[in-house]
């Protein structure tokens, strides 16, 4: 190592140490789409990292299923962008326009008795033992705005790209 320059495996090394005290402390809960074995639709997963044990958990109750890092291809969240309300409250934009103007109205038609759910798919893609390419879909639900995806649902989609993207170092590629 040089004294003040780091050689860029110098600093691949350091960014993975970082981000494996990150993966420690980083999941996602959510509701699977389609039955997981012993884990059915409807119940509660949480999806944990296990950078140790290079692997990561899908959880739900006394159920448990692991995942080695290396079969892991990729993780998005994206919003359904869907209210749970369903409908759009016209007292709520027509006092929030008195009040606040157009941009008043559209928040005050949406906020239906505080009921305002963002419906979040977090989708998981890895590769199955026989090598097959598969998708794990999850609901997951917040409060606020459908913009803006959480902290937590930014660190944990990027951690899981990063193990995603490990598989593939050193390999080149041709289009």
């Amino acid at each position: 190592m040089g004294l003040f320059f780091k050689t860029s495996e110098e600093k691949a090394a350091s960014q993975r140490k970082k981000d494996e005290i990150m993966e420690k402390g980083t999941s996602y809960m959510g509701y699977p789409l389609q039955n997981l074995g012993p884990i059915t639709t409807g119940s509660v997963v949480t999806i944990k990292m296990h950078p140790d044990e290079q692997k990561i958990s899908l959880t739900s109750g006394k159920n448990s299923i692991d995942l080695p890092y290396d079969r892991i291809l990729g993780f998005s969240i994206n919003d359904e962008a869907s209210l749970s309300s369903g409908k759009i409250s016209i007292g709520g934009a027509i006092i929030g326009s008195a009040i606040f103007g157009p941009v008043g109205g559209v928040l005050g038609g949406l906020q239906k008795k505080g009921k305002n759910k963002i419906s979040w798919i977090g989708t998981l893609l890895y590769e199955s033992k026989e090598g097959e390419r598969k998708e794990l879909n999850f609901t997951t639900y917040t409060l606020g705005t459908p913009d803006k995806k959480t902290f937590q649902m930014n660190q944990f989609e990027t951690l899981m790209n990063k193990i995603a993207v490990r598989r593939y170092d050193g390999q080149s590629f041709e289009l």
